[in-house]
């Protein structure tokens, strides 16, 4: 369904938003949902673009991650 989700067409979002503050978010939520141990480090960095589709991209990636180790 995620997936699913995922390549629908939607109207892409241009805004500004904090990058270390949206792959915290999704780190925080795989911690719970696998109990993996996911660091992240960096420093806060605005970017420009959909940040609910970014969102998705890299939970994917961290969760397929999760699962494949």
């Amino acid at each position: 369904n995620r997936f699913l989700d995922f390549i629908r067409t939607e109207k892409v979002q241009d805004e500004e938003f904090d990058l270390s503050r949206l792959v915290e978010r999704v780190a925080a939520r795989e911690r719970t949902n696998h109990s993996a141990r996911i660091e992240t480090e960096g420093v806060a960095t605005l970017v420009r673009g959909d940040e609910d589709l970014l969102e998705r991209a890299i939970e994917n990636v961290v969760r397929n991650a999760c699962q494949s180790s």
